[in-house]
């Protein structure tokens, strides 16, 4: 029950702007929050989401609401399974390689 309140708490808390992190100790506290509350993994692909997000704000920028950075995650998951789905399309519409000869150099010097 003590877990479920802290957690509704944090997410009350996240759509409000925070300071982004300026030390590895924040960004763990970050990632500990989106992994926490959100159940988004603690992965590689989500500290580099998050990380490009920090860096793509403007010069000015120096609170986010943890929110954004979520809605960043899940950004990057929904493009990633579209890009795979439109590569698989395409690759389906192609037609398949015709075999061809292998191609030996002329080894002969010339002069």
């Amino acid at each position: 029950m003590k877990q479920k309140l802290l957690n509704l708490i944090s997410f009350v808390i996240s759509f409000f702007p925070t300071q982004l992190p300026r030390t590895p100790a924040a960004f763990e506290k970050l990632m500990r929050v989106v992994t926490g509350v959100y159940g988004l993994p603690d992965s590689v692909n989500c500290r580099f989401a998050i990380s490009t997000a920090i860096m793509h704000l403007k010069p000015t920028e120096d609170r986010k609401a943890t929110r954004f950075f979520v809605k960043a995650i899940r950004k990057l998951q929904a493009n990633e399974v579209a890009y795979d789905v439109m590569e698989a399309a395409r690759k389906a519409q192609q037609p398949p390689a015709a075999p061809t000869a292998a191609v030996v150099p002329d080894a002969t010097i010339q002069g």
